[in-house]
This record gives structure tokens, sequence and C-alpha cells, in this order.
């Protein structure tokens, strides 16, 4: 038995894949009415919004450290060793 490979009919079928692909990006982009359409347009791009969303995250867990601290100190027992750092260790 033999199996005969129509290697042009492979090679256009590829072609005309990566041609569809690039005319669908192409469309994607001309329909936002963006340069940039997605992440992978612009790589420097999502580096900086990757690191800007990593400070918003510190910056609001700074912010929930800060209320922690404030209402720790706006109760008065954690001087006299009613919980907080005092309690239980130093005794």
């Amino acid at each position: 038995m033999i199996i005969n490979t129509n290697t042009g009919s492979a090679n256009a079928a590829r072609i005309l894949a990566e041609s569809t692909s690039a005319l669908q990006k192409s469309l994607k982009r001309l329909s936002t009415g963006s340069r940039i359409a997605s992440i992978e347009d612009d790589t420097a791009g999502s580096a900086i919004s990757k690191k800007f969303s990593a400070q918003v995250t510190r910056l609001n867990a700074a912010r929930s450290n800060v209320g922690n601290m404030i209402s720790f100190f706006s109760n008065p027992g954690w001087l006299h060793g009613e919980g907080g750092w005092c309690s239980g260790a130093d005794e």
C-alpha cells in the first residue's frame, strides 16, 4: 500500500491558517481603534501594568495595616497588658 502526501496542499493550508490569523489580528486592531488591542501587542506596557497592579496591592495592604494599628492604639487596654504585646509573655 502506498500513501501519497500532497505536500503542496499541506503547505497551502498552513499558509492560509497563518494569513487568516494575521487578518483577524488586524481586524481586531482596526475595530478597537487602537494600535494596541491586547497584551501581546505591547509587552512593555504589560510589564508596566503588572508593576502598577503590584504597587496598588502593596498600598492597599499598607492602608489596612495602618487601620489595624489605629484600632489597636485607640484601645487603652494595651497600656495595661490587656491583650496585645504585653499579655502572656512578660508575666
